[in-house]
């Protein structure tokens, strides 16, 4: 478990007329819709959202899904992906998380991904108990907005991945 076990895991962040939400099967048709539609970034499949929602359950990551609560039925437009680090990032903390995320492509023009990482920002200092929290930008049609996102809110560029091809901001 990369979080501390006597600690309760945050389970819910409620950003304007989005809630973020632990994934569960139940949200597995949302996304299929979104996906359907050509809205979700370049995803790996269905069969990665099983692991996800296995990994929550087991504490070994953790999977939320942004839904737009306004909606009729929640639309899914968006999600967060929280993994552990490794040894390869600055030593200094024991529960260390690196975080990606993604919108859909219909909420980018709205800044959707901004409201994201500022309330994500926010919400990892004053309800979760890691000691650092590091962001990943997502791959796909993103990635570049993203990085650009991460030094407008004040995140470093710290370092990339084995070979350099993740950056890591922090």
């Amino acid at each position: 478990m990369f979080y501390p076990k006597n600690v309760q895991i945050p389970t819910k962040l409620e950003i304007a007329k989005y809630v973020l939400l632990p994934i569960t099967v139940a949200e597995v048709s949302y996304f299929e819709y979104a996906d359907a539609t050509g809205d979700i970034p370049d995803y790996d499949g269905y069969l990665i959202l099983e692991g996800y929602i296995k990994q929550h359950q087991r504490g070994t990551a953790l999977t939320f899904f942004l839904l737009d609560k306004t909606s009729d039925k929640p639309e899914l437009v968006g999600g967060v992906h929280i993994r552990p680090g490794t040894h390869r990032l600055e030593p200094s903390g024991k529960y260390q998380a690196i975080v990606d995320f993604w919108v859909t492509r219909s909420k980018l023009a709205d800044n959707l991904d901004k409201q994201i990482l500022e309330a994500l920002i926010t919400w990892f200092k004053q309800a979760w108990a890691f000691d650092q929290v590091f962001f990943e930008p997502e791959m796909g049609y993103h990635r570049t907005r993203q990085m650009k996102l991460f030094t407008e809110a004040g995140l470093e560029h710290k370092f990339g991945y084995k070979h350099g091809s993740h950056p890591i901001y922090g």
